[in-house]
């Protein structure tokens, strides 16, 4: 059960790449897309929200590193997901890869494992 939240939002990201690829965007993702910098700040929200709940579902495990610094296992997932969907882009007809959505994509994975993590040590 732990792992359905992040299930779902990898379902709606492939839906919207499915869609995307195929030239197509529902109503309302183009309603969304006509704010300002709505791209970024989607990028940002959805792939952050996917690092906070795969970081709850995989229980805060972290990647531990040489020189003594801890990755969360999630944002090491996540953000090779987005940078794979990113490059994929290069063979379709229909979108170009952004390295600033690539940013938008850190940065949404970073705060959230952060956020996430500070409210679960506060919970105890």
């Amino acid at each position: 059960m732990r792992y359905v939240p992040a299930a779902l939002l990898m379902a709606l990201i492939a839906w919207v790449v499915a869609q995307a690829n195929a030239g197509e965007r529902h109503p309302w993702l183009n309603a969304f897309l006509r704010w300002p910098a709505a791209d970024k700040i989607g990028h940002f929200m959805i792939y952050g929200l996917l690092a906070v709940c795969l970081d709850a579902a995989l229980r805060w495990r972290t990647l531990k590193q040489a020189s003594g610094w801890q990755l969360p296992w999630a944002a090491v997932l996540v953000l090779a997901f987005s940078f794979m969907e990113e490059a994929s882009q290069l063979f379709t007809s229909t979108r170009s890869p952004d390295v600033l959505d690539l940013l938008a994509n850190l940065l949404g994975v970073g705060v959230f494992c952060l956020l996430g993590r500070w409210v679960a040590k506060q919970r105890g």
